[in-house]
């Protein structure tokens, strides 16, 4: 009998501890940082030497993940120890009317840190070049830009 209850308490700590390798189980999900959520951000226009910077003001959905940092779907680097959180967007080019074959093309560059989890600021550059059909000389644009966690 003594031995069947050692077979069996082994039996129950083999599978256990099995259980807590086994891949199939779900991971647990990371806590969310305290630094993501949507922000209502102002952009003021530094310099610029284009003739028409755009206006950039509206809210922006953050989300800070490790060591990922996404500002409104533009993917970058988050660095938890400055709370400070860059990167650079993809290119987006379009075609300027009238259709002569003019494209315009643009990045964004951001770069923000946090004073609190609901506030940041920072700046946001944004270069501007255009094919040679434009007829047009490439430009950039600088923002100095503050955010504030939206209610």
């Amino acid at each position: 009998m003594k031995k069947l209850l050692i077979v069996a308490a082994l039996t129950v700590m083999l599978a256990a501890s099995c259980n807590e390798d086994d891949p199939a189980a779900p991971t647990p999900k990371p806590e969310p940082s305290p630094y993501s959520g949507t922000f209502n951000v102002d952009f003021t226009l530094k310099q610029s030497d284009c003739q028409f910077p755009p206006p950039l003001d509206q809210l922006r959905t953050i989300t800070v993940n490790e060591d990922e940092f996404d500002w409104a779907g533009m993917k970058g680097t988050w660095d938890e120890d400055e709370k400070r959180g860059y990167g650079t967007s993809a290119q987006t080019c379009i075609p300027i009317p009238p259709p002569t074959g003019c494209v315009g093309c643009w990045v964004v560059e951001y770069d923000v840190t946090f004073a609190t989890q609901d506030s940041f600021y920072g700046v946001v550059n944004v270069p501007y070049t255009y094919s040679a059909e434009c007829q047009a000389t490439d430009c950039s644009s600088s923002y100095d830009v503050t955010g504030v966690r939206a209610e």
